[in-house]
């Protein structure tokens, strides 16, 4: 009998890497509790010319992740894990526009 292997799509923002790093650490997490991690970033809506240079750095380490559609990425997984800075007690504006 085979065993269902849960697929768990790990979804985030982060600008500065603190969040990057943690999504990738519960995405090992995942597998080494036996699921499947798929680790996607949501768009970024802040325009490229008006990022520091260490956000430069960061975004060109992260270009390797896939950028999330909520119109497929949430179709055949079996849990979400929500990966995102706060503003004011908020979700920042990135992940609410994946929401919406």
């Amino acid at each position: 009998m085979s065993q269902h292997k849960p697929k768990i799509l790990v979804v985030f923002y982060s600008m500065h890497a603190h969040i990057f790093r943690m999504a990738k650490a519960v995405g090992e997490g995942v597998r080494e509790a036996g699921g499947e991690p798929i680790l996607k970033q949501v768009a970024e809506l802040v325009p490229e010319e008006s990022w520091s240079e260490g956000v430069k750095e960061v975004k060109e380490a992260m270009k390797a992740v896939p950028v999330a559609d909520p119109r497929k990425d949430l179709e055949g997984i079996d849990g979400v894990i929500v990966g995102t800075p706060t503003r004011f007690g908020n979700m920042c504006a990135q992940m609410r526009n994946f929401w919406d």
